[in-house]
C-alpha cells in the first residue's frame, strides 16, 4: 500500500457538493502543491482555492486532511469537498491524478482500513450492509455489528473454543497424566457448549433471512369493499384504480413500501366472487395464488352490508395457516355486517379508507403481526451475512467431528485436528487468517470510494 489511491465519495450526478477521498503517503505533498499549505493541521477544516497544475484555480472547496495512523484507512487522508458539478469534479480528479495518484479499486478504503487493522473484517461487511440497506432494520443491525457486536461474539467464541483445545492438547502431551474419565467427560462438555454457541449464531442467518427479506401482504376480500382505496392508503398514492363499480381490480397490483422497520410488498388483489367474466375469473385466480404466497393477509370487509357468504369457501380452502388482520371498511356508515362468522385472526381494525381514518391503526397492527411472526430475541439481534454463515456451518460441523471421536474412541490427536479446524473457520469470519482471494472477491463488491 505505498500508492495514493483517489475516489468520489459522493454520487454521480449533480448535486450541492461532492466528496473527493484520498489515501496514502503523498497526501501532504498533495495539499502543499493543491492549496499552498505545507503543514496543515491535522482534522482541521480549511476554506481555499483548488489550484490546478498549472496553477490555475478550478473551484473553492473545503478539505480536511488526516494524519498516519488517524484516519479511516489508518494511511494519511485527504478529503476534498467541492461543488458538485460534474466537470469541476472531472477537472480535480484529472489534476490529482497527472500528480502521481491512482483511481481507487472498488471497496479499496475500507480493505485498507482492514489491513491497516483500524477495524476487522465483520466491521468491514458491515459497512458495505449499511450502505446498501433496504429497510431501518437491516441498518440498524449493521450498524450493531460496525460497533462490534458481532466480532466480540466470536472473540468470545474462539477463547471459549482455544481453552477446550489447550485441555485436549494437554493429554496428548502427557499421556502418562490420566486424568479420568470423568476430565474426559468435562472436555466433550465444552465441546457440546462451543458447538451449541456457533449453532445460537448460525441459527440466526434463517431468522434475519426472514426478518430483512420482503413481507408479501395481500389485501383481500369481496369486489367493492375498498382494497384498492385502502392499498392507495397504505402506499401513499393513488397506485390502484379506485372505482364505484364491482370488479374494477381485474389483476393484482403491487407496490413495495417500507412499513416501519419492515420491507413489504403489499398487493392489491381482485374481488373474491364467482364470475361468468373469463377476464375477472383470471383475475380471482391470481388472488388465489397471492394468497398462497403471502406471509399477511389483510381481509378487508364492507361493513355496511351483511358478511358476503361466498366467502366462506374461499376462507375455508385458501385461508388454512396464514396470519389475517381483519378491516372493517366504511365504518362511516350504518354497521350491517356481523363478526360472528368471521375466521380466525390476528385482530381486527375498524376503518373509513375513505376518508383515511384508522389507517395509523393498521399500521401499528401490521408492525405487531410482523414482529410477532419473526419473534424477535436477543440472537435476532445478530446480522450474519452468507460467507459468515458458511465458515459457521464448517465450524460446527468439524467440532461435532470432534466430539464424536472423543466420545467414541478417545482420539485426541485427531479431535485436536477438528478443533484447529473449527478455530480456522471461526477466524475467517473476522478476518483472523490469510485468504487474499477470499478478500478481494470480497471487496469488490463494495462500492468505489468507500
Amino acid at each position: 500500500m505505498t500508492d495514493t489511491i483517489v475516489a468520489v465519495a459522493t454520487p454521480s450526478g449533480e448535486s450541492a457538493l461532492a466528496i473527493i477521498r484520498l489515501s496514502g503517503n503523498t497526501c501532504k505533498k498533495i495539499i502543499s502543491q493543491c492549496f499552498t499549505t505545507p503543514s496543515p493541521t491535522p482534522r482541521h477544516s480549511y476554506l481555499s482555492e483548488y489550484k490546478n497544475k498549472q496553477g490555475e484555480n478550478i473551484d473553492q472547496v473545503i478539505w480536511c486532511y488526516y494524519q498516519n495512523g488517524k484516519s479511516f484507512t489508518g494511511e494519511e487522508m485527504l478529503e476534498i469537498s467541492c461543488h458538485g458539478n460534474q466537470f469541476i469534479i472531472d477537472e480535480i480528479l484529472q489534476d490529482l491524478l497527472s500528480l502521481g495518484v491512482r483511481v481507487a479499486n472498488p471497496g479499496e478504503f475500507t480493505k485498507r482500513a482492514y489491513l491497516s487493522k483500524k477495524i476487522d473484517l465483520v466491521q468491514a461487511e458491515a459497512i458495505a450492509s449499511i450502505i446498501s440497506a433496504k429497510s431501518t432494520k437491516e441498518a440498524k443491525l449493521s450498524k450493531k455489528n460496525l460497533e462490534g457486536n458481532l466480532s466480540s461474539r466470536i472473540i468470545k467464541l474462539q477463547s471459549n473454543m482455544l481453552n477446550t483445545l489447550s485441555r485436549v492438547e494437554a493429554f496428548i502431551d502427557f499421556p502418562e497424566d490420566d486424568l479420568g474419565k470423568s476430565q474426559s467427560l468435562s472436555i466433550i462438555s465444552q465441546i457440546a457448549h462451543d458447538h451449541e454457541n456457533i449453532s445460537n449464531l448460525s441459527s440466526a442467518y434463517h431468522r434475519n433471512r426472514k426478518l430483512l427479506s420482503k413481507q408479501l401482504i395481500a389485501l383481500v376480500g369481496s369486489p367493492n369493499a375498498g382494497k384498492s382505496t385502502l392499498f392507495n392508503c397504505l402506499v401513499g398514492y393513488d397506485r390502484s384504480i379506485v372505482s364505484s363499480e364491482q370488479g374494477t381490480t381485474r389483476d393484482y397490483v403491487s407496490q413495495d413500501i417500507i412499513i416501519n422497520d419492515y420491507r413489504v410488498n403489499l398487493v392489491d388483489t381482485a374481488g373474491l366472487r364467482e364470475s361468468q367474466d373469463t377476464i375477472e375469473s383470471t383475475g380471482v385466480q391470481n388472488t388465489l395464488e397471492q394468497i398462497e404466497r403471502a406471509d399477511l393477509i389483510i381481509l378487508v370487509l364492507d361493513a355496511s352490508v351483511p358478511y358476503p357468504s361466498e366467502l366462506s369457501a374461499y376462507i375455508k380452502n385458501t385461508f388454512n395457516r396464514k396470519k389475517i388482520i381483519i378491516v372493517e371498511n366504511k365504518n362511516d356508515l350504518k354497521r350491517k355486517i356481523s363478526n360472528n362468522v368471521y375466521p380466525d385472526c390476528f385482530c381486527i381494525q375498524s376503518i373509513s379508507a375513505k376518508d383515511h381514518k384508522g389507517i395509523e391503526d393498521i399500521i401499528s397492527a401490521i408492525t405487531k403481526c410482523l414482529q410477532n411472526d419473526t419473534s424477535e430475541d436477543s440472537e435476532i439481534n445478530i446480522l450474519i451475512n452468507l460467507r459468515q454463515y458458511s465458515s459457521l456451518i464448517d465450524a460446527s460441523e468439524s467440532l461435532k467431528k470432534a466430539k464424536i471421536l472423543l466420545e467414541k474412541n478417545d482420539d485426541y490427536l485427531l479431535a485436536a485436528i477438528e478443533i484447529r479446524e473449527s478455530l480456522h473457520q471461526i477466524g475467517e469470519i473476522v478476518g483472523q487468517t490469510d485468504n487474499e482471494a477470499m478478500l478481494d472477491k470480497l471487496f469488490s463488491n463494495f462500492c468505489i470510494g468507500k
